[in-house]
């Protein structure tokens, strides 16, 4: 029936992307908005924040360049750390690319778009169905606007943002991971590759290490933001600037493909394929760990009552139990 016609499959396909997508657009829009707010007070134009969020769609990667942001940009150190911070793209573009459903034309427009969230998401889905280019699409396309859009609102807001700590906005993603780690189930495998990655060094390869240090930096140029311009003119654009932002963006989208070619040559089979299967809740980990193992006592009980709702509450649940616990014993502890 579907084949006979396959518009409704179409239009399903279509509302599943934006069903679960809807957890992580509301749990994207503080981060996004503090975002643009670090970058207006670090010198970049709303025009300028703008295309970068459009451009590298990176969050990890772009906190870490404005942490260490100057005039002129330093083009070749901002490819370089972009680079590092993004290498987990590698492996998540070849292991999600046997599970979708789309041409490679559309794979290579596709992976434009890739994200933890979106990866993540899309792995879960695998479990029960091909990823088709209606799903991807509609859920990637959604969140880049998202993050695009709040992270310009930001940079136009700038002053006027409180800080992130108060609300718990700044662990809304911790909680939205560890409801994603969930989704996978508890099988042998995916328990034995969530400890040991917590119990790895993950900041290495996580882009919680810069997202986490970008909040905390973020802090710290509120308090003297009333006291600096808050960035250029809005829609002035450096030469600089926008050669650095084509440069993240560049290296961004190579790793983001590269897992496209890894995949072609990569036959699994037995314990190959089950070690492969098991990227997804380990990356997924590597990104929680640094935020809910070594920020403090009340990030890291938040993600252990998190990981306990996670098996019990859909993901938009999952991630206002996270925030709200979080917010309780900050004031307690």
């Amino acid at each position: 029936m579907d084949q006979a016609n396959p518009l409704p499959t179409y239009r399903r396909e279509m509302r599943a992307g934006l069903r679960d997508i809807a957890p992580i657009v509301v749990a994207a829009i503080p981060i996004g908005l503090l975002f643009g707010a670090v970058a207006a007070a670090k010198g970049m134009s709303t025009l300028e924040v703008m295309l970068m969020s459009a451009l590298v769609f990176a969050g990890g990667a772009q906190f870490a360049a404005i942490e260490t942001w100057i005039h002129p940009a330093p083009i070749a150190t901002l490819a370089f750390a972009t680079l590092l911070i993004n290498a987990r793209h590698v492996l998540m573009g070849a292991s999600l690319t046997p599970k979708i459903r789309m041409s490679r034309v559309q794979t290579f427009l596709g992976f434009f778009f890739l994200t933890d969230e979106a990866w993540a998401l899309s792995e879960r889905r695998a479990m029960e169905r091909p990823v088709t280019g209606a799903y991807w699409f509609v859920m990637a396309v959604v969140l880049w606007a998202n993050w695009t859009l709040s992270s310009t609102l930001g940079a136009v807001l700038g002053l006027f943002l409180g800080d992130p700590e108060r609300i718990g906005a700044d662990f809304a993603f911790t909680a939205l991971f560890i409801g994603l780690v969930a989704g996978f189930g508890r099988s042998r495998v995916t328990l034995v590759t969530v400890a040991v990655s917590a119990g790895s060094r993950p900041s290495c390869i996580s882009s919680s290490g810069p997202l986490a240090r970008g909040l905390g930096r973020a802090r710290r140029h509120r308090r003297c933001l009333s006291c600096r311009s808050q960035g250029g003119a809005l829609m002035s654009l450096d030469t600089t600037t926008l050669l650095a932002i084509l440069a993240m963006a560049v290296v961004t989208y190579i790793t983001r493909i590269a897992g496209l070619f890894v995949a072609d040559r990569l036959v699994l089979t037995g314990r190959a394929k089950a070690a492969f299967d098991a990227i997804p809740p380990a990356v997924l980990v590597s990104v929680i760990a640094p935020t809910a193992l070594t920020t403090g006592w009340p990030e890291a009980i938040a993600a252990a009552i998190t990981a306990v709702a996670a098996f019990r509450l859909p993901l938009l649940g999952t991630v206002a139990v996270g925030v709200a616990c979080v917010v309780v014993l900050r004031n307690l502890i």
